[in-house]
Order: structure tokens, then sequence, then C-alpha cells
């Protein structure tokens, strides 16, 4: 048997993807769930993703880095080796976490029990957590983080009600290029911050800066009316097209002098970064 305390290290690449993907696809106000639920389509994990997108980031060279793949597959006693069956649910075989089809087809498994489950958030998050556990991962300290969200639907509901304008993403930061897929992810967001803010949701910032044009005309049918991007470019002019607006990104690295530089539009003058 595998001891659980090297658990986490032996998988931590499985289910670290595989709590982001399932949390992200899960992610929402439950209260605005239950509500609509009976409307409301299962939300679709997407196994291509993790392998395209989150698995990368555990196997995949990186310039300057070592690969998490490097130092827990030899030359240390935490690295991936066999898991026995019953560590996690469901296994009933021995999977080899070297090899990546057995990687592959057990976080296929995974992904497919937690799509079972994506109608019932609270039934899936109990289930992340009992994948957790086994694997010695503290599910309630990822939840307590928030790792997975930045705000509650009360704090939602609170900073609508105190005058703040809570607009649209795409509902898991997701822009898939199906245009099915890509809809529905901006209706479920519409849906939901509109039943928290209590007013209509009609504008729109690119997840992730993750502009392509085929996004416009589906933008134009849901009746959105302005998107921004992540381009600095200036102040907003009538010339731009209202689904391609450029936008200062203020964070709290940003001095008070540069923000105040892009207010007045004296920033564009000496920013030469993009249009």
């Amino acid at each position: 048997m595998v001891r659980t305390d090297k658990v986490a290290w032996v998988a931590g690449g499985l289910i670290a993807g595989i709590t982001l993907m399932a949390a992200l696809a899960s992610a929402g106000p439950s209260r605005a769930q239950t509500a609509s639920a009976a409307s409301a389509a299962p939300a679709a994990l997407d196994f291509e993703v993790f392998r395209t997108r989150v698995q990368p980031v555990f196997l995949n060279k990186r310039k300057g880095l070592a690969r998490c793949f490097v130092c827990h597959s030899q030359g240390t006693t935490f690295r991936l080796q066999p898991l026995a069956p019953g560590v996690l649910p469901g296994q009933d075989c021995l999977v080899d976490l070297r090899d990546l089809q057995q990687r592959d087809t057990l976080a296929a498994k995974l992904f497919n029990e937690a799509q079972d489950l994506s109608s019932d958030r609270n039934a899936q998050y109990a289930w992340l957590g009992e994948v957790a556990s086994r694997l010695g991962v503290d599910w309630e300290n990822i939840l307590r983080s928030r790792l997975f969200h930045l705000m509650n639907p009360a704090e939602v509901t609170d900073i609508a009600r105190r005058g703040f304008d809570v607009q649209l993403h795409t509902h898991r930061h997701r822009t898939p290029r199906d245009k099915s897929a890509f809809c529905r992810e901006v209706i479920e967001n519409r849906r939901i911050l509109e039943e928290l803010a209590g007013r209509p949701a009609t504008h729109f910032c690119y997840p992730s800066g993750d502009v392509d044009p085929i996004f416009l005309p589906w933008l134009r049918e849901l009746e959105v009316e302005t998107a921004t991007t992540t381009r600095v470019g200036g102040l907003a002019r009538a010339e731009h097209d209202p689904l391609l607006l450029p936008r200062y990104t203020d964070t709290m690295t940003q001095p008070e002098v540069w923000f105040e530089s892009w207010v007045s539009g004296a920033g564009a003058i000496f920013d030469r970064r993009g249009a």
C-alpha cells in the first residue's frame, strides 16, 4: 500500500488539476443555482482542457525551471509510483502514475464522476473533499483560502447594493471556441449575476484577455453592449469597436500617479505597449 501521508506527493498534480477543473465547473453562487436548478443544464467538465491546459503545468518544460514531474518521478522518496487499489474513490485496480496512459485514464474516470455530480454542487464538493482527504490534501483550507473564487453570493449582493456595477465574464473563466459552449458560459453568468445584483448584465470582460474575432457576433447575439480587452491603448474613443475596448488594468501594485495619468489620458502619450 502507498502511505497516506505520501499520496499528496504521489498524485499532487492529479488532484490539483481535477480539483481546479471541477471547482471551476461548479463555481458560482449556490443560492442562485438552487433557485434556478430546474432550468439550468448541468455544467460540463472538459477533460481536454485539463489534459492540454492544466496537466502541462506539471509536466511541460519551462525555461530555467524544473518540471514538477522530474522531482517527483525519480531520485526522491516522494515520487510518482503505483497507486494501490482503493486509494481513490472507485479505483478498483492498481494505477501506475508514471505511465501517461494509466494516469490519463484515471484522471478521465475522476472527471466523469465529478461530471455526474455537477448538477448538485454540495454533493460534488463532498466528493471532492473525500478525494482530497484520501490524498492528504486539506480541502477545507482550499475552500477557506478561496483559491477558486473571489467573492461569495452575499458579498456580490452587498457591493451591488452599495453602488458597484457587477458585470459579465464567462462563468468558469473559459473561452471555448464552440458557439453553444461559449454562449452557455455567458448566459449562466448573466443569470446568476442579475439575480444577485438586481440589474441587467450587458457589459463583458474577456477572461485573461483572450479575444477572438469569432466571439464578436456571438456577443452581439447575446445583446452584450460593450466588452473590454486587456490591451493598453489609451482611452476608449468613438472609433473603437464597442466589443474591443482598451482597458487600463488597475491593481494594488500600480502607483497612484500611474492610475491618475491614465484617467487624465496622459498615460497613453508615454505608453507604447499596444493599441
